[in-house]
């Protein structure tokens, strides 16, 4: 979107960097505790980037989200609040406006997909607050995530790497891009070979990874990355020549791993 362009309720790309800019603290409704949701993706981004992250879902009020209290409702955040992010569906925006404005918060933005008028009229009608209302994407137009996998369960192996499929296939629905990188190293090399026949992995029976190495193909044709250590491959006996096509050989993934997340990639650990 240009810097001129206006969202449905006003404010334009500058005014989103405005606001931004100014507010540290978000109050993220329908923040899930579930790494795999979009919300938690813009969590992490956020957090990484600097901002006060304070979750607020009824189903896990009282405990903790990304190492934050959680709130059952936005009328009951005990702390200061510059932004009301709504990732709820959009027949609660009114009521979420209601509170925003009860706790003093300064914007409501709700996120794309949430459509209220009436919830950004409550908010611009109101005196006590900024009158501040912003369809979009908070803080994040692009999901970023490491999902390390360690384990040699196969199982468990397809099921996670499937989630993470289905995962850029939901922000895709949402306009939203994704950089997902598949680090394999320790038992998850194994993954990586196109047979296990004269490696560490040996076994009586060779087991058959074609589902996997399917599933790994279609990530990669959605744009994923998947890197597999070089130092475990040497360690597992696994020569070069023996590596499929989609997966690409970085000497030391742990590296890599530490980099993305100091780039504010959410990590994801699949022991």
């Amino acid at each position: 979107m240009a810097v001129g362009d206006r969202t449905q309720f006003g404010g334009t790309a500058y005014d989103r960097l405005r606001i931004l800019t100014n507010c540290r603290s978000l109050a993220m409704v329908g923040l899930s505790a579930n790494p795999y949701h979009p919300s938690a993706f813009a969590a992490i981004y956020l957090a990484a980037n600097g901002y006060k992250i304070i979750p607020v879902n009824p189903s896990h009020a009282g405990k903790s989200i990304l190492g934050e209290r959680v709130y059952g409702r936005v009328d009951e955040i005990d702390q200061p609040v510059d932004i009301v992010d709504v990732f709820r569906p959009s027949a609660e925006a009114p009521e979420i406006a209601r509170q925003s404005i009860q706790i003093k918060a300064k914007v409501l933005w709700l996120q794309l997909g949430v459509i209220s008028e009436e919830g950004a009229k409550i908010v611009m009608l109101s005196e006590r607050q900024s009158g501040a209302v912003i369809q979009d994407c908070v803080g994040v137009s692009r999901a970023q995530a490491v999902w390390d996998f360690t384990t040699g369960d196969a199982r468990r192996f397809h099921d996670r790497l499937g989630l993470a499929i289905d995962a850029v296939e939901q922000f895709r629905q949402q306009d939203i891009a994704t950089d997902f990188v598949v680090l394999l190293h320790a038992h998850a090399t194994q993954f990586a070979a196109r047979t296990l026949s004269g490696t560490k992995f040996t076994e009586p029976e060779t087991p058959d990874f074609s589902a996997a190495h399917e599933l790994m193909q279609r990530f990669a044709a959605l744009g994923g990355r998947i890197e597999v250590c070089g130092i475990a491959m040497e360690r597992c006996a696994i020569a070069v020549d023996n590596i499929i096509d989609c997966v690409t050989i970085e000497r030391n993934v742990f590296v890599n791993s530490v980099a993305l997340q100091n780039r504010g990639y959410a990590y994801i650990p699949i022991t």
